[in-house]
């Protein structure tokens, strides 16, 4: 069993939280825990949310189009794992955008014009080739050669206009 390691994003569609008054704030079901198709050069991906290295809560940076510059600081977010009513787990985000930056102005005015944004997860993780029927995230996985995400990190938020 061979294990790589690499940086790699995941996608997902994310919503303006109700408006109190305050800061723009956003949430979202950043990984339902099952099968990611078409994952980049990896083909199908299922990333094992027990191997997570992040704290749940831990305060991440939210970027725009994965620029690392201070120029691109739109926000910051924080992810949690969740129960999922059929008891599998998932990944959650939720955070808030900044009026501090252009990138935060920008991304405010996208969100309350109902653009439909998304984000992206920069994932530092372990990679590992599966062949036999898999428990991952309460869920079985049956595909065969689907390469199995362990040991993951996340480094970042990202909004971008469309995803991969």
């Amino acid at each position: 069993m061979e294990s790589h390691k690499r940086l790699h994003t995941l996608t997902f569609a994310v919503r303006p939280a109700d408006k109190d008054g305050g800061a723009l704030r956003f949430e979202g079901v950043a990984y339902s825990g099952g099968v990611v198709p078409a994952y980049g050069w990896h083909g199908d991906v299922v990333i094992d949310l027990s191997g997570l290295k992040n704290a749940d809560g831990e305060e991440l940076p939210v970027l725009v189009d994965h620029q690392a510059s201070v120029e691109a600081i739109a926000g910051k977010g924080r992810i949690f794992r969740f129960a999922q009513p059929d008891g599998t787990t998932g990944l959650r985000i939720e955070g808030e955008v900044i009026d501090a930056t252009d990138a935060g102005r920008q991304i405010a005015a996208l969100l309350k014009a109902d653009f439909p944004l998304q984000m992206s997860v920069g994932m530092n993780a372990s990679f590992r080739e599966v062949a036999e029927p898999l428990v991952v995230n309460g869920r079985e996985v049956r595909a065969p050669d689907i390469p199995n995400a362990t040991h993951s990190h996340y480094g970042s938020l990202q909004w971008v206009g469309r995803g991969f």
